[in-house]
């Protein structure tokens, strides 16, 4: 399935979602996201995207 989560929170405490379902399918928790080449994580830090784009020059 290619339905994925992600909880976006600044909370240094993680946040325990339930389990969300499509059906009978349950749907599985990232906690980061490629996106047109921009690499989002839970806590909106900009640390892995700008590692990974420093290693392009």
């Amino acid at each position: 399935m290619k339905c994925k989560f992600m909880v976006v929170t600044r909370k240094r405490n993680s946040v325990n979602p339930p389990t969300l379902t499509l059906g009978s399918h349950a749907i599985s928790r990232v906690y980061q996201y490629t996106y047109l080449g921009v690499i989002i994580s839970a806590d909106l830090s900009w640390g892995l995207d700008m590692r990974m784009s420093s290693s392009f020059l």
